[in-house]
């Protein structure tokens, strides 16, 4: 028997040409969408509005070609294109005629005036043409140096991202001291995960079922001194909505809760420089709470200087979005319940350190950053740096540096923040001792706590009544799924009754109004109907004098 031939390994994929003819060949009508660039909005957005330009300006182009050729706009002024009354020839040809003989008429008495002549006669018909090609070109040039700006700004953002990244990761294989290193952390928030979940099995009713919102904000510590090495380190603080928001006062909360607990932000010795990196969300990180943790961390004296960076919108992709996808590997394909299960399973995530957030981190640091520091009224959507140090802490002066990006033609502006009262100042009569106090007015005064307000209602009454009966056995124990207060139970259920009462009301109120409105309109006609026969009876009363 013959030995059979070794078979030729399959490629564990084809290549985009070989996928794309195979089914253009056997599924001629399954239309495959070709490969494109992944850009940001705005750019295509320019993209778009720039091809556009470009049609009607060749279109414009070609209509001007025309026009100067004399076959469509031999006349002038309103009757541009419209048949000659005057002429014999009549029409475009007469008029064509016209221009040649004076053409010809012009070059017999001097041979100069040839094309200025003839150019005048066209021009007449083609300058409203010339004026909107030109108007296309230069918006569409417009939009180029828009779109170049924009680029260029969030090209030097991202290489001012990574030099930073650079330095932060060579500071701490240099084994420099804090005084002289350079921490460079991202922040951001992932998308939100859900509980329960059911991933190991067929969506069945709970698809219609509302789960528990759990939020998860990473902040990427890009030089974190692992044992075998220096490189990345995601710090996730997960915690379900009942615990907390998204907001500015979320974020602050945990950046701060992080660069204490990792030992970066130090009372008794002052860092070198910190630099976070932000996308440019306005409700979580561009706001006025967290851009004045730029001066309080240099004022307070954890920092020399202190640099919050804010990528371009459409290009804000940092080191958190890669981290969790790692995050939710795990949870993606298995089913959890609990939010212990959740941490478990995110915790088997390389490089990170998760921790289980609670009401407890959470603090008002907007309402205390406010009695100390200026809000930064109409210098914070445009800029996408904000910077201070130790300099520009002097002569009762609290300034901070804005830039609208990292590139050299965009200059800084620096702004005053101190306000003129903030608490502890009536205890020193000299304002400079006053303001060399601060820090310790600072220490002294209370950040309050944020009060939770666990978890809506509804949901509570949804995860018992709904959710308890899916999950497993062990998970029913748990707190999420225990049966609501009485309080609760009767909240709900009169605000149910409510609703329905509510809808049965507006229903009947609907069928009333059209009832009124369906009256009002035979009235009307009635009314009209009345007023037609007075005219007419007035007519025939008319008709009848005349007559007589």
């Amino acid at each position: 028997m013959d030995s059979e031939k070794p078979q030729p390994a399959t490629p564990p994929y084809v290549t985009f040409p070989t996928y794309y003819y195979y089914w253009k060949k056997h599924l001629p009508f399954l239309k495959v969408k070709s490969r494109t660039e992944v850009i940001c909005t705005f750019c295509w957005q320019f993209a778009n509005r720039h091809k556009y330009c470009l049609n009607v300006a060749s279109l414009l182009h070609a209509a001007e070609s025309v026009c100067i050729g004399g076959s469509n706009c031999g006349g002038g002024g309103d009757d541009s294109g419209i048949s000659s009354q005057d002429g014999d020839g009549g029409g475009d040809t007469g008029g064509a005629g016209a221009a040649e003989d004076e053409a010809s008429t012009a070059g017999a008495d001097g041979g100069v005036g040839t094309e200025e002549q003839a150019g005048t006669e066209t021009g007449v018909g083609a300058g409203p043409v010339t004026e909107a090609f030109d108007e296309q070109i230069q918006q569409s040039e417009r939009l180029i140096l828009i779109a170049a700006k924009h680029v260029a700004r969030a090209d030097r953002q991202r290489e001012g991202y990574q030099d930073y990244e650079r330095e932060a990761q060579q500071c701490k294989r240099n084994k420099l001291s804090h005084s002289q290193t350079t921490y460079c952390v991202a922040v951001d928030y992932g998308q939100n995960m859900d509980l329960p979940t059911f991933a190991e099995e067929q969506p069945g009713m709970t698809y219609y079922f509302s789960p528990l919102n759990v939020n998860n904000l990473g902040i990427v510590d890009h030089a974190h001194e692992w044992p075998d090495g220096v490189r990345h380190c995601l710090h996730a603080h997960i915690y379900h909505e009942g615990e907390g928001k998204k907001g500015a006062d979320n974020v602050a909360s945990l950046l701060m809760k992080t660069l204490k607990e990792n030992n970066i932000a130090r009372l008794e010795e002052r860092g070198f420089k910190l630099v976070a990196v932000f996308d440019n969300c306005t409700g979580q990180n561009k706001n006025n709470t967290v851009l004045k943790l730029v001066p309080f961390l240099v004022e307070y004296g954890y920092f020399e200087e202190v640099e919050f960076i804010f990528l371009v919108v459409g290009h804000t992709k940092n080191a958190c979005d890669r981290k969790f996808n790692q995050l939710k590997a795990l949870p993606r394909e298995t089913n959890t319940y609990t939010m212990k299960e959740m941490i478990e399973k995110c915790s088997k995530c390389e490089d990170s350190k998760i921790y289980a957030t609670t009401s407890d981190d959470f603090f008002k640091w907007g309402a205390f950053l406010n009695e100390f520091y200026k809000d930064f009224k109409g210098n914070i959507l445009q800029n996408h740096s904000f910077k201070c140090n130790t300099s520009m802490i002097q002569q009762n002066k609290v300034y901070v540096e804005f830039r609208e990006s990292l590139l050299d033609d965009d200059k800084p502006v620096k702004i005053d923040v101190l306000p003129r009262k903030w608490p502890g100042m009536d205890d020193y009569q000299d304002k400079e001792v006053a303001f060399d106090m601060r820090p310790h007015c600072m220490k002294a005064y209370p950040i309050q706590p944020v009060s939770s307000k666990g978890i809506n209602p509804y949901k509570q009454v949804e995860m018992w009544h709904k959710y308890s009966k899916n999950v497993s056995e062990e998970a029913r124990e748990d707190a999420i799924y225990q049966c609501p207060p009485d309080e609760v139970l009767n909240k709900v259920m009169k605000e149910k009754k409510w609703k329905k009462d509510f809808r049965v009301d507006l229903v009947q109120m609907k069928y009333e109004l059209e009832e009124e409105e369906g009256d009002l309109k035979a009235k009307r006609a009635k009314r009209k109907n009345k007023d037609m026969a007075l005219d007419i009876i007035e007519e025939v009363a008319g008709m009848k004098k005349r007559r007589l």
